[in-house]
């Protein structure tokens, strides 16, 4: 078991998750056209999803290495 690789990853779920919750806020108050609104969201997936799995990644290996 190996504290810093799990406390990366539960910073990494975090950090998703927050980013994730934030541009649920801060979208409908944009004024953009629908194409670079549908783009935002698409990379802001991107990057959530990044996070999600780089983090629950570092748990596992922390935990289970």
């Amino acid at each position: 078991m190996d504290a810093d690789l799990i406390g990366l990853g539960i910073l990494a779920l975090a950090g998703g998750l927050a980013f994730e919750f934030a541009a649920r806020y801060v979208y409908p108050h944009l004024d953009a056209p629908r194409e670079s609104l549908s783009s935002l969201r698409f990379l802001t997936t991107l990057i959530v999803g990044i996070l999600l799995v780089l983090g629950l990644g570092l748990f596992l290996l922390g935990v289970f290495g």
